[in-house]
């Protein structure tokens, strides 16, 4: 026979655990979250790390080995663009693709807030049809013309 009070002890000590389980979880909830954002983060900085020469290379820059994808100072124009036409190179005998170059368009915010996502592309479409024609006979490469923009939509 089981006494009311083992069990009542019983049921605070498993009331106890479960906060510790909950918190527990809590904590590990918050730790995901931050090292999921940390991972964000970083991804963006290695992209962004990835489309500028390193500096024991920028020698090559004036023999014409390599290039810069832009001037590291305008690059805060590069990864807040609101709408942008990237090139991308990818050879016959190489399943990879490289960034020759990325051309950032950010319009007046007041005229960008106003447009809709088609006259978005109505703006990059002469940029991108200009571009498949200039690389149109290139032999060596396959060039890939990609057009982007963004839409942000604020919520209260």
């Amino acid at each position: 026979m089981i006494l009311k009070k083992e069990l009542i002890k019983k049921v605070e000590e498993l009331e106890g655990d479960l906060e510790v389980a909950k918190d527990e979880v809590k904590r590990y909830e918050e730790i995901r979250d931050r090292l999921s954002e940390e991972n964000q983060r970083l991804q963006h900085r290695v992209e962004s790390l990835n489309q500028i020469v390193p500096t024991k290379e920028l020698h090559k820059l004036n023999e014409n080995t390599i290039y810069r994808l832009c001037d590291p100072e305008m690059m805060v124009f590069h990864e807040r663009r609101d709408m942008g036409v990237d090139i991308y190179c990818e050879s016959e005998r190489d399943d990879k693709k490289w960034l020759l170059t990325r051309i950032p368009i950010s319009p007046e915010y007041e005229a960008y807030s106003e447009m809709s996502l088609s006259d978005m592309a109505e703006k990059i479409e002469p940029l991108v049809k200009a571009l498949e024609i200039a690389f149109k006979d290139h032999c060596d490469y396959h060039i890939h013309v990609v057009s982007s923009f963004s839409k942000t939509v604020y919520t209260w």
